[in-house]
Order: structure tokens, then sequence, then C-alpha cells
């Protein structure tokens, strides 16, 4: 990972002016983010392919961060190979 940009309802009030963050609100802590996720992409001397995680990497990292049982509640298999899919249909609250 080379940059982490932290949740910020910033955005959701930007989409709803149909503008990016930075142009919406240029001058707020949640586009400065942006600015340096540019910028460290930009400077990125470290060019490295990603592999796959293994199913049991995942599964320890679903433990770790307490998402094992919520994926449970939700009705989805952890261990199913298609959790991947599973995270872009789960509520984030």
């Amino acid at each position: 990972m080379i940059y982490s940009i932290p949740r910020d309802n910033m955005v959701q009030q930007a989409e709803f002016h149909r503008k990016t963050v930075i142009e919406y609100a240029p001058e707020s802590e949640q586009a400065q983010h942006y600015r340096n996720l540019a910028m460290a992409i930009d400077q990125n001397t470290d060019f490295v392919t990603p592999k796959s995680m293994s199913n049991d990497q995942l599964e320890e990292l679903l433990v770790q961060f307490g998402l094992f049982r919520h994926l449970q509640t939700l009705g989805i298999n952890p261990n199913s190979t298609k959790v991947a899919d599973s995270f872009s249909e789960m509520p984030l609250e």
C-alpha cells in the first residue's frame, strides 16, 4: 500500500454536488489526502506487482479485524472463494 486515505463525509458531500473533493473543497483535509496520494504515486520507485492472498491469509485478516463474524451474520461464507466479491456489496456501517 502506498498511501491510506481516511474515510470522510466530505466525499459524499462532493458527490452530491457532482464534484470531486478537490473541486468541492480544495482547502479541506480530505482534498490534501488526495494530493498526498498523487505525490506518493508520482514519487514511487518501488514498483511491485501485487500477488493474491491465500485463503488462509484472507481469513486471518477477516478474524483480525472482526469481519469474519460480520460476514457470517450477513449470510456470507467467509471460506468462500468469492469473499472478495462480497466486500463490494457489504454495508460499511
